[in-house]
């Protein structure tokens, strides 16, 4: 694979026969995470002025390549000889707390679980979707804003992620706003900050611990919103895709 990624490299003089070396960046795992962390877009704007759009950087076992520029996306994401595994890539970062996940299979697994996903994101679902989320947007909003509070300042960033969470919880998972969301998007945002956690063990009060227990409590959501999905005809995104997993008797993966 490395001869493959040489090739996004810049030969040295036009029509050159041979492909630069991959260059490295030498630098500590801690160091790396910190400067990352700090301002990602920033810290690998700062490395391609150094080495340009493909480098290695030596961290781990066997280092972490970086590959930026609409060429070298089209390359990793449309990946035509499977050289590169979501799996592999993926597994150690969700693995613990999204077990299972689309983005972290390959192969024909991953082609089956994404035709059962799709189900649920066509154009008749979409306009249900959008039935749903209208009014409660329009709730949304309105709360930002008390009549009273006309002109007090207002963080748009939180806002913004309570509103599309309270939607999701809503419409995805049958949970109604205000009624048990809060819980959920709690649990949700904990699982996901895990997927970046430094210490990747669940020590009682760290962010790996936490992303555990919320993953177990949106399991739990998730279950009894598919068991009243069941006893109902409301036309939300279980109800969607979980016939069509029935129907095939294979399990639907998270």
């Amino acid at each position: 694979m490395n001869e493959q990624v040489t090739e996004l490299l810049p030969a040295a003089q036009p029509g050159a026969a041979f492909r630069k070396p991959l260059p490295i960046q030498q630098s500590s795992v801690l160091g790396q995470i910190f400067a990352m962390r700090k301002d990602l877009v920033g810290h690998l704007m700062a490395l391609e002025k150094v080495h340009g759009p493909v480098w290695k950087i030596a961290i781990g076992r066997g280092g972490m390549i970086s590959m930026l520029g609409p060429d070298a996306l089209e390359f990793v994401w449309k990946n035509r000889d499977g050289a590169f595994s979501s799996a592999r890539g993926w597994a150690p970062y969700i693995g613990k707390v999204f077990p299972g996940a689309i983005m972290a299979m390959d192969g024909d697994e991953h082609r089956y679980q994404r035709r059962i996903m799709q189900v649920a994101f066509r154009k008749p679902a979409l306009r249900t979707y959008l039935d749903q989320m209208s009014p409660a947007i329009d709730m949304g909003i309105g709360a930002w804003m008390p009549v009273n509070q006309r002109m007090a300042p207002r963080q748009m960033f939180p806002l913004l992620k309570q509103l599309t969470l309270d939607l999701a919880a809503s419409v995805f998972m049958g949970v109604e706003l205000r009624q048990g969301a809060k819980d959920l998007n709690r649990a949700f945002m904990a699982t996901v900050a895990a997927s970046l956690a430094i210490v990747r063990v669940p020590i009682p009060g760290l962010k790996m611990w936490h992303g555990i227990r919320g993953r177990a409590l949106v399991g739990e959501s998730l279950s009894s919103a598919a068991a009243a999905e069941a006893r109902n005809a409301h036309q939300r995104f279980l109800q969607r895709v979980l016939p069509c997993a029935k129907r095939t008797g294979r399990a639907l993966h998270g």
